[in-house]
């Protein structure tokens, strides 16, 4: 945390950056997650698709991330998301898209919450699961 705050301050942001601490449980923070203008996970090592991204769906919230592993699951088809290599000067270009998306009214969470329902909503899971326990062959087979 030390360090995240010397990086603020010295970028000048600290009135524009702020540490808020934990999240809070249950629909609190589905909530909290609601009243934010977007999220930003710059994973850059490996990573399988990061809870917290369904979550954002789920509660309207875009969110800007990377090109590394499942990240991209989220993002096919998704126009209300935005997804960049995972470099310094690629997330730096994206967050300029992604902020000025957001201000132009590019991004509908109302279709952000749909997209999530069709795609990665408690019951689309359990029927994937149930297909795949099923039947694996053929579940594979279909993905290819």
């Amino acid at each position: 945390r030390a360090s995240i705050e010397t990086l603020i301050q010295q970028s000048g942001m600290q009135s524009t950056i702020f540490l808020c601490g934990p999240y809070p449980g249950g629909c609190a923070y589905n909530s909290l997650l609601a009243s934010y203008h977007g999220l930003i996970l710059a994973s850059t090592g490996s990573e399988g698709l990061p809870l917290v991204l369904i979550e954002s769906m789920s509660a309207g919230l875009p969110f800007l991330s990377t090109k590394i592993g499942g990240i991209v699951d989220a993002a096919k088809g998704n126009a209300d998301v935005l997804i960049v290599e995972p470099t310094v000067e690629a997330l730096k270009d994206g967050l300029l898209t992604f902020a000025r998306r957001i201000r132009e009214g590019a991004i509908l969470p109302n279709r952000l919450r749909y997209y999530y329902l069709a795609n990665f909503s408690p019951k689309v899971i359990e029927t994937k699961w149930r297909q795949m326990i099923e039947n694996p062959r053929e579940f594979f087979n279909e993905l290819r």
